[in-house]
């Protein structure tokens, strides 16, 4: 008797209820705030020194503070952290005066290799910019770069997410960039091109720090209504 009363009562109040859910969703946010991913190691195709290696640049050691890779924001933590202007032991530096090239292999003097752990699907990147390149010490001579996505750890198939170009003289700098999403384990940075740094021939492609944007996901509150709104209106 009382479930039969519980279910008239729940009828009755059901057009109210449902009113209620529509408006709830319609103020509920679509995608809950990307958040940023940390690569788990990086190898590079060179490297200025032991001070310079591919791992610093994925280990926030040269970053103004720490953040939590999988929970904090990107757009935030990209925007406001600045990054260390002394490249010692905060960033990758490939070697003296690389070799360059726009078909880059794991070997390449200027390609930067980065394996997430997992395959993650990635929408942007951040980059931070690390040693000014007035004074002659140019490691932040990086000037166009290419991302791939590749298709296992040897980096032999590689496929294009866009060609960006990073600004001169911006030390410490954080920069987002909008890359083709792709969901994939394993990315390749690859340095087209130089800036030109005092003095001459004294030029390093380099990256301060690397992460990337988790492709936004369906709200957790948005989920949960749209079921109870499916629910309502099968009670109907």
């Amino acid at each position: 008797m009382k479930n039969r009363q519980a279910l008239r009562a729940f009828a009755c109040s059901t057009p109210t209820v449902l009113a209620v859910t529509v408006a709830a969703l319609i103020s509920t946010p679509l995608v809950q705030a990307a958040v940023i991913l940390q690569p788990q190691s990086a190898t590079a195709g060179s490297v200025a020194g032991g001070q310079y290696t591919a791992v610093r640049s994925v280990d926030k050691s040269g970053l103004s503070a720490s953040y939590t890779s999988g929970v904090s924001n990107f757009a935030t933590t990209v925007t406001t952290l600045t990054h260390s202007v002394d490249a010692v032991n905060t960033g990758w530096a490939s070697k003296l005066n690389p070799v360059l090239t726009t078909v880059p292999t794991a070997a390449s003097d200027a390609a930067l290799m980065l394996d997430m752990g997992s395959a993650v699907a990635v929408s942007r990147i951040g980059i931070w910019v690390g040693l000014d390149g007035p004074g002659g010490f140019g490691f932040d001579s990086t000037d166009q770069f290419e991302v791939f996505s590749s298709a296992d750890a040897t980096y032999t198939t590689l496929v294009s997410l866009g060609t960006f170009n990073l600004p001169d003289d911006s030390p410490g700098t954080g920069l987002i960039f909008d890359i083709t999403n792709t969901t994939s384990r394993y990315f390749l940075l690859n340095v087209i091109s130089l800036h030109t740094e005092l003095p001459a021939g004294n030029d390093h492609a380099s990256f301060g720090e690397v992460a990337f944007e988790a492709v936004p996901e369906p709200s957790v509150a948005l989920l949960g209504g749209l079921g109870l709104f499916a629910l309502l209106r099968r009670r109907r």
